[in-house]
């Protein structure tokens, strides 16, 4: 989390896996949070779906849905080296309760740095869906 929080690209990743289950942690230049995103349990297979015990420990957690429905869990949290410490130690709380992953289970961890600039509008995004289903290629 720390070589995250001190990357100087555009865009950070930071990608702990284990199994189907993933969480990121993402650090952006120029911005005072560092975001991070819990899969949702639409896209996990039926033996790893969270239960809504589960759901609502992620929520205890600070972890939200915008738009709902099968989008990853969301929150964010500051880049002061406090806060940065106590993230990575609630992403393995999050990992272990929150979607069983267990104590010794084989985890990847990947630092993905990003120069690309990647706009995030989500208004633009769903109007362009809309208009890309009603086109007419006739």
């Amino acid at each position: 989390m720390r070589t995250l929080n001190q990357a100087r690209c555009r865009e950070a990743r930071l990608v702990i896996q284990s199994g189907p289950v993933y969480m990121l942690a993402i650090a952006r230049r120029g911005m005072t949070q560092i975001e991070q995103e819990a899969i949702a349990s639409a896209a996990l297979p039926p033996t790893h779906k969270l239960s809504s015990d589960r759901a609502a420990l992620l929520r205890e957690l600070g972890f939200g849905k915008r738009g709902g429905g099968r989008r990853n869990w969301r929150r964010e949290h500051g880049r002061d080296e406090n806060s940065v410490e106590r993230g990575a130690v609630e992403i393995v709380d999050v990992l272990t309760r929150v979607y069983g992953v267990e104590e010794h289970a084989e985890v990847r961890i990947e630092l993905i740095e990003d120069d690309i600039d990647h706009p995030e509008n989500p208004e633009l995004i769903a109007a362009m869906r809309k208009v890309a289903k009603g086109w007419d290629e006739s």
